[in-house]
């Protein structure tokens, strides 16, 4: 990937209930998520690296001239999978914890 222009990133694993409201449908997948609890803020552990990478640039303005941005997010992702999605997969394995390399663009709408 980096041959390719993908910059290597390791996002964090934790995002707090605002952020993360902005780059996942809580309402569909709150249940998928696990919650952590116990400081000021109500926080969540990352399903995909997509969704912190996603948040990096939140609010900037880039210029047409700087994309794509192109990002290689390597991270330890957590999921509860409590939805039937892909139980049929023969020889599937669904655990909570594991890691993934996701490729991830910003690109332009044109």
């Amino acid at each position: 990937l980096i041959k390719r222009g993908y910059e290597p990133v390791q996002p964090p694993v934790m995002m707090k209930k605002h952020v993360m409201s902005k780059v996942a449908q809580l309402s569909t997948f709150d249940e998928d998520l696990y919650k952590v609890s116990g400081g000021k803020e109500e926080m969540y552990l990352a399903a995909t690296s997509e969704q912190p990478l996603c948040a990096l640039h939140a609010g900037e303005n880039i210029e047409q001239s700087e994309l794509p941005k192109l990002y290689a997010g390597i991270s330890t992702c957590f999921r509860k999978e409590l939805t039937s999605h892909g139980l049929d997969a023969a020889g599937v394995f669904r655990v909570h914890q594991f890691e993934k390399i996701e490729q991830f663009a910003v690109t332009s709408p044109h």
